[in-house]
Order: structure tokens, then C-alpha cells, then sequence
């Protein structure tokens, strides 16, 4: 069928009136038959002033991010072959910019622009699959996101803000 090629699923701004305050709107091939045995899925991410993707992976697929609209800081956790040694990629993602997250990396993403963000991913996977770290570590109520959104926002110095521009890696 011609209409199994295309979709029309990631044209519209998701719902962001919720406690992260962002949507993600993922299209696989259970949704989207035409892309059943290429490998490839695609998801729309909507974050609002101050949105956020909680830490999460994808066991099956390794994720590109597109920064459609807005900023966006997008970063992963890795260890580097050592259980003990954390590293953190950081990135600030300005329009048109593509950040690579490698499968199975606990990552996540922050709105810090003064207007809606829009990213969409690429996986290449047609099932990438998803983990939620932060629903299976904490208790997300709403005034604990908000409390973590503002500590976020405000551990982040001027400075540190133009270092985390040029910053590709560091410790924790």
C-alpha cells in the first residue's frame, strides 16, 4: 500500500503540560508499516521553557538527535570500561545541530532557551526500545521535578553556561 510510506504523525506540537513539561511522540514500524525490516525509527520531542527528558536508554538502538527548534543541552553518561569512573558528554544544541547518543547510554535532554524546543531523533532500530532510569530511582512528583529543574537551571554559572558550549567531556 502507497499510504504504508508515508506518515503524517510527527507534524503536530505535542502535549507539554505535564510534570517534565515535554512530550516525545515515538513512530516505529508497529505504527508505521513502511519501515518494517529497514532498521529505522523517528520520534518528535516537544520540550516547553524549562522542559526536560528524564534519564533514559535504548537497549536496541543507538539515537541521532536533531535540534529542530530552540536550545537544547542533550548529554549521556558513560564509564569509560570502568565501573567507577562517570563520565558525562554535555552538549548545548543549537538549531540545525545533530548530537549522537550510543545505544544503551543513559541520556536525557533540557530545555534552557526562552522559547518551545523541537528535536527529532533517528534511531536505527525499528524497535529501539526504552529504559526510564529516573521512573525506576525516584518518586517524580511534580514538586520534585520542579525542584530539580530549578536546580539545574540555577548550578549553571554564566561561565560554566560558555564552557558547556565548547565542552565535549569532563568528570563527575
Amino acid at each position: 500500500m502507497p499510504s504504508d510510506f508515508r506518515t503524517s504523525s510527527l507534524n503536530h506540537e505535542g502535549d507539554t503540560d505535564n510534570y517534565y513539561r515535554s512530550s516525545m511522540n515515538i513512530v516505529t514500524a508497529a505504527e508505521f508499516p513502511g519501515l518494517k525490516t529497514l532498521g529505522l525509527a523517528i520520534a518528535r520531542t516537544d520540550l516547553a521553557l524549562d522542559g526536560m527528558v528524564t534519564p533514559h536508554a535504548h537497549p536496541r538502538a543507538t539515537e541521532m538527535l536533531f535540534a529542530s527548534k530552540g536550545i537544547v543541552i542533550a548529554g549521556f553518561v558513560g564509564t569509560k570500561n570502568d565501573l567507577f569512573l562517570k563520565w558525562l558528554f554535555l552538549k548545548w544544541l543549537n538549531e540545525g545541530d545533530v548530537y549522537v547518543l550510543p545505544q544503551d547510554m543513559p541520556h536525557f535532554y533540557l530545555n534552557t532557551g526562552s522559547e518551545l524546543a523541537t528535536a527529532f531523533s533517528y534511531f536505527n532500530s525499528q524497535n529501539p526500545g526504552v529504559v526510564r532510569m529516573a521512573d525506576a530511582s525516584f518518586d517524580f512528583t511534580p514538586d520534585f521535578v520542579k525542584r530539580l529543574r530549578e536546580r539545574l537551571l540555577l548550578s549553571l554559572t554564566s561561565l560554566e553556561i560558555e564552557n558547556i558550549r565548547n565542552l565535549t567531556l569532563f568528570k563527575f
